[in-house]
């Protein structure tokens, strides 16, 4: 975990936001996936629940000016999994294949 300074980039994985289509993506240091699909939770679900653990086993140790943003019923949460006294959820619950709607 480090700060983020001004002019650095943040990258993120569309996989995990329930796109609808396909699309290609421009590739992204230290992965080889170019292409973004809609099973992708259903896919990488694992890998990234390894990431975003590692992710909360530092969560305590750095300062978080973000966590007032969250209700507090979830920042409780948060400091729950943080510390180890919690399983994580998967971000597998976040996969939704709801209706499509046509609109006319």
């Amino acid at each position: 975990m480090r700060d983020i300074h001004p002019g650095q980039e943040l990258t993120d994985d569309y996989g995990y936001l329930n796109v609808w289509e396909p699309f290609d993506a421009l590739p992204e240091p230290g992965s080889s996936r170019t292409r973004v699909l809609p099973d992708d939770l259903l896919h990488f679900h694992a890998e990234w629940d390894a990431k975003l653990l590692a992710a909360f086993e530092q969560f305590n140790r750095v300062e978080q000016p973000l966590l007032p943003l969250l209700d507090t019923q979830y920042q409780s949460t948060v400091a729950a999994v943080a510390a180890g006294q919690q399983p994580m959820d998967s971000i597998l619950n976040c996969y939704y294949r709801g209706l499509e709607v046509s609109v006319i």
